[in-house]
């Protein structure tokens, strides 16, 4: 650009663009790094290491695997989340104890005509002399005391019961809704993608065209600088919607669980 200005071709316009176009990229370089270092250290404290330098060669486009849970996935894999699991087993939990609850409200008695003193624990209710009998009638009537007690904590525990229903319920939807949000995302960033990768052919194209035109004469160079530019800028997209399409599918993986083959 220098020698064409020197020899009267362009005007100092021209190498103006140039250098700012030059800047442009070369400012992209240290921040690269700096983000490149940062997540490296990221990842080697989450393998349990000091922070150091990761070797790589593949590039993105070989990094995106193959996923096919993207049109479908059955919604018993949703087990696998350790939330839905302890919501589970929440309701599981107070079932039983539901049931436990309601038997408990049927007392232990020995139907025979004299009272069985530690049935129930009735001693520790009525003091009674441990001589004293009583018929089959008294002791059917059981402590009211007791009795009430006995149903109040069963009343508990049925609406404890549907409390971790609707948790479960709850926690089903978020689930489900993550899952959903997930497989939306890395459908959308696949078709996006494959716009993106048309549009680079064509920026290509148009690269190679503005040479031809600017060597021929027919176009400056500042149309070559211009459709580079494009082209820079369609694939610093890419790049960008490539890192969404990888965070979709680690996305969908974590909220199956893990653990999905």
């Amino acid at each position: 650009m220098k020698l064409q200005y020197t020899a009267g071709q362009i005007n100092s316009l021209a190498i103006q663009q140039s250098e700012a176009q030059k800047k442009t990229a070369e400012l992209l370089i240290p921040l690269a790094r700096q983000n490149i270092s940062i997540q490296e250290n990221a990842l080697s404290i989450l393998c349990g290491e000091y922070p150091g330098k990761i070797d790589r060669g593949n590039s993105m486009k070989n990094m995106i695997p193959e996923n096919t849970l993207s049109e479908g996935v059955p919604a018993q894999l949703l087990s696998r989340r350790p939330d839905l699991k302890a919501a589970e087993l929440a309701v599981i939990s107070l079932n039983a104890k539901t049931g436990l609850s309601k038997a408990a409200m049927y007392p232990s008695i020995s139907l025979t005509p004299q009272i069985g003193i530690n049935s129930n624990k009735f001693n520790t209710w009525f003091d009674l002399p441990g001589s004293i009998t009583k018929t089959l009638a008294a002791n059917l009537a059981m402590p009211l005391l007791q009795k009430r007690q006995l149903k109040t904590a069963y009343e508990t525990a049925i609406i404890e019961q549907e409390k971790a229903v609707i948790a479960f319920r709850q926690s089903m939807m978020t689930a489900v809704s993550e899952v959903s949000d997930a497989m939306a995302k890395s459908k959308g960033t696949s078709e996006r993608l494959a716009l993106l990768e048309q549009r680079t052919a064509i920026l290509d194209k148009g690269i190679n065209d503005a040479l031809k035109l600017y060597k021929s004469g027919m176009a400056t160079y500042l149309e070559v600088i211009t459709a580079q530019n494009n082209k820079l800028q369609n694939d610093l997209e890419y790049v960008n919607i490539t890192l969404e399409k990888l965070n979709a599918e680690v996305d969908l993986y974590r909220s199956l669980g893990g653990g999905v083959n």
